[in-house]
């Protein structure tokens, strides 16, 4: 890619950037069942749910390839009692045209299981990755010109052989996103005139093959993103800067009306789940993006975050752990005189519906190499997050992962 520069990457002399020295706990930042304060700056045992100090891991390139590889999609499940990270992104020419997708599982603490995925598509592609904890892997759903086909692969324990699933091509449609529900497996994807179809997938019983059931909806969108909370899967939407959101019925059915906000310069949707509650950041214009917590009854905002003009709106990825406390989210910031970095910020989650987080903003610069960062995408770890991003690496943007890790008190002193 021509507008890339050839100097070489120094990411891996990472640092944690002084977006805010994360070390010491005061009394403004802790939740409201914390012990009592002692003085200003007390350090206090750091644990999944009250995790306020990160530590940035050294990255692990994940790919080295003479054509470069972006839109990286992660997902993250337990499964047979191991923690994995899936990765999924495309691997295009000098010319930005997409010659294959590649997806890649790992143990969550980077090391890789099993082999690559690979599979060759044709211009215009777009992926994505999403778990499957019943039958015990992740699917990885791609569209291209001839259609959308979804793989599941298993996983299942160390020593075990693995299992491929495949779907047949269903001709028309773009922009896949998945989840799995149960013993459903959705997909929503845009068919020719820009309106959602979903795909309803089961495992075939008679051998490695995954049916689809379509269901044609009257939502017309430019972005989709499918989710699952306590209440089963939830559709959120953009239409020409517009926000909505659907409940899915189990027979695929619209179940209840969506409810729009403006989203502005927000021009892809992304969104976390935990147990009963969704997450998605928007970004309508001016200083300030949001959190909220959409529902077709209303969008909820739950956090708000800094925005300026350096910060690429397009595509922040998101995370909210386990607990449901805190959210995270990861984008590229930087002018035209400053590198493009990825910055995760963190804040916390109001538990009063219509309210938005008060709390401060916290920042930690997961990049600070001279190279461009592009597309990074996040999930929630047990003990803190996982990131991956594209980084231009002699002139090819290559794949790089990197933990972040919750410290705890005897950590941070």
């Amino acid at each position: 890619m021509a507008s890339l520069p050839t100097r070489p990457l120094t990411v891996l002399a990472l640092a944690l950037a002084a977006c805010n020295e994360l070390v010491a706990v005061g009394p403004e930042r802790l939740p409201p069942d914390a012990p009592e304060v002692i003085d200003e700056g007390t350090l206090y045992e750091v644990t999944p749910d009250n995790c306020y100090a990160l530590e940035v891991g050294t990255p692990i390139r994940i790919t080295a390839s003479p054509t470069s590889s972006v839109g990286v999609e992660m997902a993250t499940a337990r499964l047979a009692d191991l923690g994995f990270v899936a990765l999924a992104w495309l691997e295009v020419d000098e010319d930005g045209l997409a010659q294959q997708a590649a997806a890649r599982y790992l143990l969550d603490d980077g090391v890789q299981y099993g082999g690559i995925f690979t599979q060759a598509v044709a211009q215009p592609a777009s992926i994505a990755v999403f778990p499957v904890p019943t039958l015990l892997g992740f699917a990885v759903a791609t569209a291209d010109a001839e259609g959308l086909r979804v793989s599941l692969t298993t996983l299942g324990k160390l020593g075990v052989d693995r299992a491929e699933y495949e779907s047949s091509v269903v001709e028309g449609l773009s922009s896949p996103r998945g989840v799995a529900v149960d013993d459903h497996m959705w997909i929503a994807a845009l068919d020719e005139d820009g309106e959602v179809v979903l795909l309803d997938l089961a495992r075939r019983a008679d051998g490695y093959a995954l049916e689809a059931t379509r269901h044609d909806t009257s939502i017309r969108a430019d972005s989709a993103e499918i989710a699952a909370d306590s209440q089963g899967a939830l559709l959120v939407f953009l239409d020409e800067g517009q926000a909505g959101s659907a409940r899915i019925a189990r027979d695929g059915s619209i179940e209840t009306e969506s409810f729009s906000i403006d989203a502005g310069l927000t021009s892809r949707l992304r969104a976390a789940t935990t147990g009963d509650r969704i997450v998605v950041p928007v970004v309508p214009g001016g200083e300030q993006g949001f959190v909220y917590n959409p529902d077709p009854a209303g969008w909820f905002p739950v956090g708000e975050f800094p925005h300026d003009q350096s910060s690429d709106p397009r595509a922040p990825g998101i995370a909210i752990e386990d607990g449901g406390a805190r959210w995270a989210i990861v984008r590229v910031t930087g002018g035209d005189d400053t590198p493009a970095d990825v910055e995760l910020l963190r804040g916390g989650l109001s538990l009063t519906i219509g309210s938005a987080c008060s709390s401060a903003t916290e920042c930690s610069r997961v990049t600070t190499d001279l190279a461009p960062s592009a597309e990074p995408a996040i999930v929630s770890l047990p003990d803190g997050y996982a990131v991956a991003w594209s980084d231009a690496v002699d002139g090819q943007l290559e794949v790089f992962y990197a933990r972040l890790t919750c410290l705890a008190a005897a950590d941070t002193q």
